[in-house]
């Protein structure tokens, strides 16, 4: 499954080493002083067996060293290309008024609603409430949460870094268009972010998708008990998963990734000014969802956005408390 950040070690600077040097002629043996005694004469063999235990000490201290002062190497990184400036724009600001002539979504969308926790499970971050999301690049149902998801927090705060990708083509669904989380960067005065790509698009050597990293600990059992809230009759290990503050809870796509088929990343951005628009109507009203979940978990935080019809016809349809 915060991608992680691994660096690989430095090499230390000094590498151990000793200097040879001859042993001094004491007092003793200058001239006129008294009879130096004998000196001791070393077999072959008794040289050999010293230098090789010198050089066994040697070897030890020097593996001590390396062992103490060297960082494991990293796995490989896998970098995305950047999502290009105008859909990021597009996704950022997503007209208010679609979002009021969308609200909820019509009936024939089938999007699937989130779980609401009861009672609810505060998670939080930095003082924040906190979104997680567990998630992989090569996953065509995380490819289609992801469009929400970021039309949502970006009506809290904003992405200053979003790569995009491409989901499998080997999927039911193949090739989505979307962007990834690993690497992002997400700034909001009222909701946290944390978010995990465990896997990559790209397969390794062994034919499995390289692996990115874990969800940070503290993260574990709260996407754990989402994913059994949401995801009951499910099998283990489905993705994504989503806990939105505690308040709602995910373990699937709202959306169905067949509304972004053949669909490139440029073309969704643009026709989200369109509330007529399938696949404007799918992730506008995913992201209303989303949206009431984070309102009530920031106390109804900026009141311009959780005031908004959307989201009020979205806190009716989830049960959850209206301002």
């Amino acid at each position: 499954m915060p991608g992680t950040d691994d660096r690989t070690g430095d090499t230390p600077d000094h590498q151990p080493h000793d200097e040879a040097g001859e042993p001094g002629r004491s007092s003793d043996d200058q001239l006129g002083g008294p009879p130096s005694p004998p000196a001791v004469t070393l077999t072959r063999t008794a040289r050999f067996a010293l230098g090789a235990t010198i050089a066994i000490v040697l070897g030890v201290i020097v593996l001590v060293v390396v062992a103490v002062t060297a960082r494991p190497a990293a796995r490989n990184t896998i970098h995305q290309a950047s999502a290009p400036a105008a859909v990021v724009a597009a996704v950022s600001d997503v007209p208010t008024a679609v979002f009021d002539a969308v609200g909820d979504g019509p009936a024939r969308m089938g999007l699937v609603a989130p779980t609401v926790f009861a009672p609810p499970a505060p998670v939080r971050e930095g003082g924040r409430p906190a979104v997680l999301y567990l998630g992989a690049e090569y996953c065509t149902f995380c490819a289609a949460e992801r469009w929400p998801l970021v039309v949502a927090l970006s009506r809290f705060g904003r992405f200053t870094r979003l790569d995009s990708v491409t989901s499998s083509s080997t999927s039911v669904f193949p090739a989505i268009q979307s962007f990834t989380f690993s690497g992002a960067v997400y700034t909001s005065p009222y909701v946290a972010l944390s978010a995990t790509e465990q896997y990559s698009n790209v397969r390794g050597p062994g034919g499995g998708f390289e692996r990115l990293g874990d969800p940070p600990r503290q993260d574990r059992a709260a996407l754990a008990q989402a994913g059994r809230v949401a995801g009951a009759g499910m099998p283990q290990g489905t993705l994504p998963v989503v806990d939105v503050a505690g308040i709602e809870a995910l373990a699937t796509a709202q959306l169905s990734p067949a509304v972004l088929a053949s669909e490139p990343l440029t073309t969704v951005a643009s026709q989200l000014t369109d509330p007529s628009a399938p696949a404007t109507q799918a992730i506008v009203a995913a992201a209303n969802q989303l949206t009431a979940g984070i309102c009530t978990a920031t106390g109804q935080l900026p009141a311009a956005v959780c005031t908004s019809p959307g989201v009020r016809q979205a806190d009716a349809a989830l049960g959850l408390p209206q301002p």
